[in-house]
């Protein structure tokens, strides 16, 4: 059933032990100079990827996030792995974020900060005598050299959606679903802190039993937005104290994204996108080639990237009334984990279980920074 509420694909194992010290250099072929429009897509990044995230203030610091073994230690090291790339995904950084384990969720940046970066996983509930177990989020300073456990007492068992303040790096929200073993209690599917993670504070009982996604309005960071299992988008306007339903009650919401120039919304369902233009009161459906399940604003041109089921990654420029694909060489076939736009707007990026894929342009489709 949180299958039906994610719009990835999970790995359900535990990130345990603090921050690990592996960390070697991979490097990639080259990615070709591009002349102008959209390129094709390429493959420079390792997989299967589960996230995908950019430096909001170093266009070409790239983080991904990839589970499975590692690529320089096949036989002997497996778990949640970021990897760091510092010129655009030409080369790759590999580091372990947590020993003995096999899963993490989503990686994001600190929209105001460079170097900062946090990342979410679960915890190991059978292998610990306790009725209740709680995720982990891990947090870098230094731009993915070294990562530090957050724990979140009582917090989601398996953390799935992370939002950073959009000028504040130390208030971060995270959600996900409450895992209750036999004689356990769990009361709340998120937790918010205003201190970079030392303490936290629960919110979310109206959300249970599990937080999809959350964003920031990032005009007015106090407005939270959150999908919520078979109740659709809830919205907040005290900075997660209290929650009502928007008018989106759709139970298939998988993603969420927002133009910071307009202040429109915009949900991805399985029935396509929907946008909003009075801060979720009401939503339009707009359709697309099929159900949208990952999204990613540009904040300079408008543009919306979309991952479309079945369908590989499009773009609209007009909210959704229209839609084409972007570039070529991508397969329409692979999941699709996460998007990210870097913060020029030159380089779009997709996580996907074939591994991590990049295309570069100048404008997207001609349409030049507003």
């Amino acid at each position: 059933m949180v299958a039906a509420l994610v719009h990835r694909s999970w790995l359900f194992l535990a990130l345990l032990g603090s921050a690990a010290l592996v960390a070697q250099t991979v490097d990639r072929n080259p990615v070709a100079p591009v002349s102008a429009g959209f390129n094709r897509w390429m493959n420079v990044g390792p997989g299967p990827s589960s996230s995908v995230a950019v430096d909001a203030l170093s266009p070409s610091k790239v983080y991904v996030l990839a589970n499975g073994p590692s690529a320089t230690d096949p036989d002997h090291s497996y778990g949640p792995f970021v990897w760091t790339s510092e010129d655009a995904g030409r080369s790759w950084l590999e580091t372990q974020v947590a020993k003995y384990t096999e899963g993490g969720n989503i990686v994001v940046t600190a929209p105001s900060t460079a170097g900062i970066a946090y990342l979410s996983g679960i915890a190991a509930c059978a292998e610990r005598p306790q009725t209740y177990c709680s995720g982990s989020i891990f947090k870098t300073t230094d731009g993915g050299s070294h990562w530090q456990v957050l724990p979140v007492p009582g917090g989601p068992g398996e953390v799935f959606a992370v939002a950073v303040d959009p000028t504040r790096p130390e208030v971060v929200y995270v959600g996900g679903v409450v895992y209750v073993l036999p004689g356990g209690v769990g009361k709340d599917s998120g937790f918010r802190t205003r201190d970079g993670g030392s303490t936290w504070t629960a919110f979310g009982s109206d959300l249970l039993p599990a937080i999809g996604h959350i964003l920031i309005d990032s005009r007015t960071p106090e407005t939270i937005l959150a999908t919520a299992q078979a109740k659709g988008v809830l919205k907040s306007s005290d900075g997660g104290d209290t929650w009502h339903p928007t008018g989106l009650t759709a139970a298939g919401v998988y993603a969420l994204a927002q133009d910071p120039q307009t202040g429109y919304l915009y949900a991805g369902t399985d029935d396509g996108l929907f946008q909003s233009r009075d801060g979720g009161t009401s939503w339009a459906l707009h359709a697309s080639a099929g159900g949208v399940n990952w999204l990613a604003a540009d904040p300079r041109s408008g543009a919306l990237y979309a991952a479309i089921v079945h369908g590989g990654i499009q773009v609209t420029l007009d909210g959704g009334l229209t839609w084409s694909s972007v570039g070529y060489g991508f397969s329409n076939t692979s999941s699709v984990h996460g998007l990210a736009i870097s913060s020029d707007g030159s380089i779009l990026y997709a996580a996907t279980s074939d591994g991590v894929y990049r295309i570069e342009f100048h404008h997207p489709h001609g349409v030049a920074p507003r």
